[in-house]
């Protein structure tokens, strides 16, 4: 495996629980350089549980398994793995390599472990929950087959109201 690689360990409990969700705590207790933290999991169903974790520097690293209440499917399980550096290659292809992000020093962006500059990008209005944005401009579609029920398009950029109006067939 390499740094910054999700990894998952898939635990089986013996017996079952009434409810998985509420009933069940699983985790890891996990060791590697400069780390060491206890990863919770989740029920994934039936009587599976899942533990995700990643390792954030390269060397050994090292987890044995708890459940509360102690349940021999869960509890004492462990492993070791070695994680590997990521090469430059794969930061290229995935900033996911690279690391957490973390705030600039002047706090208006965001940067990689090593500094760079990590640029984002989406297209997720930000003004759409604010009273800047105004709602009477844009249409209410209605869905074919939805049973006359509305849902509402945002579009990327306002429309002009002339195309609004041609879009939802609103008379003036």
């Amino acid at each position: 495996m390499k740094v910054w690689e999700v990894q998952e360990i898939t635990l089986s409990a013996s017996g079952d629980y009434k409810n998985p969700y509420m009933d069940a705590d699983v985790w890891i207790d996990l060791k590697g350089p400069g780390f060491e933290k206890r990863v919770y999991g989740f029920w994934d169903g039936d009587q599976i549980f899942k533990i995700r974790f990643t390792a954030t520097a390269p060397g050994e690293w090292t987890y044995r398994s708890g459940s509360f209440p102690e349940n021999p499917g869960l509890a004492g399980k462990s492993g070791c793995l070695t994680a590997l550096p990521a090469s430059e290659e794969d930061k290229e292809r995935s900033a996911a390599y690279r690391g957490i992000l973390r705030p600039s020093e002047n706090g208006r962006g965001f940067v990689h472990p090593e500094g760079t500059n990590f640029f984002m990008i989406g297209d997720t209005w930000w003004a759409a929950p604010s009273f800047r944005f105004k709602w009477s401009a844009h249409a209410a579609f209605r869905r074919p087959g939805a049973g006359g029920k509305k849902f509402y398009f945002l579009p990327r950029r306002p429309l002009p109201r002339s195309d609004t109006r041609q879009r939802t067939g609103d008379a003036q």
